[in-house]
């Protein structure tokens, strides 16, 4: 029935009007192709043009009490360097299970004070991990003394993916080095935090200087070997303590931040206050156990934003 309407003859003004109708109609759906079109050429010249976004680093010195632990890391990789001590341990893997750690590239213990890598029978264990580090200090007759260095040694020194690591050694990482630049493969320093290991990290134009425990010898020693030592950030060496900071140490670093890592009312009185005032005329200075674990973020042009847990 519907067929046979529409297939009538209709008188001539309503032929012409439904060919108006029509054009209309077709004249639309042409805009409307149109439109989408271009709206979809629109898309594409974006999507064109986007790029992905620009790889971004972020170090997290981790507030673990008495010791340091900072967490360095990218989108596809990461590093970490200390493990504070043995009872905040599970505090550092939790704080990494937090961050969707899964799998830790590098693992570099500075040395094999206990509030270093004390955290380290915790992580070692727990998290998977490609490669581990420390400074290869002898740690024999300690280890025939007190059981926890036979521990470590039998954890970390006779793991197959143990290295010894010196002045010289560097690792590449999504456009990011970290270079030690202290102690030397052979040195005859029999004080632990004298032999820490110091290590650049360099991004673009970006470096933070990571002390572990070094102290005025270590200072020193770099001066000395005319190392160049400026940076944007410094994490401090020893904890502040009063054995740290020369004048000519902090001329040469001439940083803009100063990261203490450290617990509130520490049994050693770090940090000194001596060595608080000297960053502070200088640089902003943050303390762990004052603002929490700190974050900071770098940009591909060196620029870095610090955010604070408190």
């Amino acid at each position: 029935m519907t067929f046979e309407k529409i297939a009538k003859p209709v008188p001539s003004m309503s032929r012409n009007h439904l060919r108006l109708l029509a054009m209309t109609v077709c004249t639309k759906q042409i805009l409307l192709s149109a439109i989408f079109i271009s709206f979809a050429l629109q898309a594409l010249s974006c999507a064109t043009d986007q790029t992905a976004p620009p790889e971004k680093l972020s170090i997290h010195f981790i507030d673990v009490g008495e010791g340091d632990a900072i967490l360095i890391r990218t989108s596809k990789e990461c590093i970490l360097v200390d493990t504070g001590n043995p009872i905040t341990g599970v505090r550092l893997l939790r704080y990494l299970q937090k961050q969707h750690i899964g799998t830790i590239g590098h693992i570099i213990l500075t040395h094999p004070h206990p509030d270093h890598m004390g955290g380290i029978f915790a992580i070692a264990q727990l998290i998977p991990f490609y490669h581990i580090y420390d400074n290869g200090e002898d740690i024999n007759r300690h280890a025939k003394e007190q059981p926890l260095f036979r521990w470590y040694r039998d954890l970390v020194r006779e793991n197959p993916k143990y290295e010894p690591l010196g002045a010289g050694n560097r690792l590449h990482f999504n456009g990011i080095t970290l270079t030690v630049l202290w102690p030397p493969k052979s040195r005859g320093s029999a004080d632990w935090n004298t032999g820490s290991l110091v290590c650049m990290l360099e991004f673009g134009t970006f470096r933070c200087l990571l002390m572990g425990d070094g102290n005025r010898i270590t200072e020193g020693e770099l001066l000395k070997r005319g190392v160049n030592l400026k940076a944007h950030i410094l994490k401090a060496g020893h904890h502040g303590a009063l054995d740290t900071a020369t004048v000519e140490f902090i001329e040469a670093v001439k940083p803009e931040t100063v990261i203490i890592s450290v617990n509130k009312g520490n049994i050693n009185g770090y940090p000194a206050d001596k060595v608080v005032q000297k960053y502070t005329q200088i640089a902003k200075v943050y303390r762990t156990y004052r603002d929490g674990t700190i974050v900071v973020t770098v940009f591909p042009d060196g620029r870095y934003a610090v955010q604070c847990e408190r």
